[in-house]
C-alpha cells in the first residue's frame, strides 16, 4: 500500500488441558496502578489451573513471558498497565504464533485494552478471555540501528526525552488527561525543533520542521485521550501525526482541539496511514514506547499485520 525471579502463588504437578486453562501462564506487576489484594485474590480464584507468576522490576515481564514461551505456554495473560503489556508482547516476539494473548487492565490508563475494547473493569476483563473470543491484530516493529526490533502494540511518542516523558506520566496521574495535555503543551515549546525526511512507500518522501511525532498503532494514550482518531489494531495500517514546530499563540488553541478529538482538522498538525517509515532526524530523536527508550538520527517502522491473537471481540 502507497501512502528478577519469578514469585510463584501456583503450581502445578501436572498441566491442565481443558479449553480454558491449557499451559497457561498469568505474569502479574505487583507495583500496576490498580493492583490491589483483592484483584490479586480474584484472579486466582478464576483462574486456579494457571501458572501465576509475579514481576519483580522494570524489564522483568518481558524476560517471564519469554521463559513462558520456552517453557511451551499456550496462552500469556498479562496483569499491568501499558508498559506492562508491551513488556509481555516483547518477551513473546517473535514467536507470536501458537501463543494467544490476554490482557488484564491494571494500570493507570489502560489504553491499549481500551483500544482493544477490553472491559475495564478486571471481572468482565476475564469474562472476555473465559469466553475464548480471540481476534488477529497488527503489531508495529521498530529497528534502530545497533538496538534489538522492538515491538509497539499502543503508541510511541518521539520528541520528548526521558526526564520529559517521566514528568507527562507524573502530571497525568496527579491531574488526569487535562495535566497531561498541559504538560506536552509546555514540552512542545520547550522541546527541540527537529528537522525530519519521512520515506514511505512507493519512494515517497516527506520534510517537515516538528515539534513531536506520535506513531500509533490503537487510538487512545494517557487514560482515554483519543489522540488517534480512526487508528485500527486490526487494519493492517498504522497512523503517524507530525506536530509542527509552532509558536505559543498557536500552540493555545492546538490543546483544546486535542482534548476534543478534532486535532487533525487543524494546520498544525499532519496526519498520514502508512504501512512503513523510514524517519530521519536532525537533530537526534528519542522514541519512548510504554517505558522504553530509543534514541537516533534513523528509525525504521514497519507494520506486521494480523501477528498476534488476543482475547478480546472483533
Amino acid at each position: 500500500m502507497c501512502v528478577h525471579v519469578a514469585q510463584h502463588y501456583k503450581f502445578r504437578t501436572e498441566p491442565s488441558y481443558n479449553e480454558f486453562t491449557a499451559m497457561q501462564t498469568i505474569i502479574l506487576n505487583p507495583n500496576a496502578g490498580s493492583m490491589t489484594e483483592e484483584r490479586r485474590q480474584l484472579i486466582e480464584e478464576r483462574f486456579p489451573d494457571a501458572n501465576i507468576l509475579e514481576s519483580e522490576e522494570k524489564g522483568h515481564t518481558e524476560h517471564l513471558a519469554a521463559e513462558a514461551v520456552r517453557d511451551g505456554a499456550e496462552s500469556i495473560i498479562v496483569g499491568g498497565g501499558d508498559g506492562t503489556i508491551g513488556e509481555g508482547i516483547n518477551g513473546i516476539a517473535p514467536n507470536f504464533e501458537g501463543i494467544t494473548f490476554g490482557i488484564l487492565p491494571l494500570g493507570t490508563g489502560n489504553d491499549f485494552a481500551r483500544g482493544l475494547k477490553i472491559p475495564l473493569d478486571l471481572a468482565s476483563a476475564i469474562d472476555k478471555i473465559e469466553a475464548g473470543n480471540t481476534i488477529p491484530i497488527d503489531l508495529i516493529q521498530l529497528q534502530v540501528d545497533g538496538a534489538p526490533k522492538r515491538y509497539i502494540p499502543n503508541i510511541s511518542l518521539g520528541g520528548f526525552d526521558e526526564e520529559a516523558t517521566c514528568k507527562l506520566a507524573a502530571h497525568y496521574k496527579n491531574w488526569g488527561p487535562l495535566g497531561y495535555i498541559a504538560v506536552v503543551a509546555d514540552g512542545i515549546l520547550s522541546t527541540t525543533r527537529y528537522h525530519v525526511e519521512l520515506v514511505l512507500p512507493c519512494d515517497t518522501v516527506l520534510s517537515a520542521e516538528v515539534s513531536a511525532i506520535m506513531i500509533a498503532n490503537a487510538p487512545y494514550m494517557s487514560g482515554g485521550i483519543n489522540i488517534m482518531p480512526g487508528a485500527n489494531p486490526a487494519d493492517g495500517q498504522f497512523d503517524v501525526i507530525l506536530i509542527k514546530a509552532v509558536e505559543a499563540t498557536e500552540l493555545a488553541m492546538l490543546a483544546p482541539s486535542v482534548a476534543a478529538g478534532t486535532h487533525y482538522e487543524t494546520e498544525w498538525v499532519e496526519h498520514i496511514k502508512t504501512t512503513s517509515l523510514t524517519l530521519h532526524s536532525d537533530p537526534a530523536m528519542t522514541f519512548h514506547a510504554d517505558g522504553h527508550y530509543q534514541s537516533n538520527t534513523e528509525f525504521s517502522f514497519q507494520i506486521e499485520p494480523s501477528v498476534l491473537n488476543v482475547f478480546a471481540s472483533a
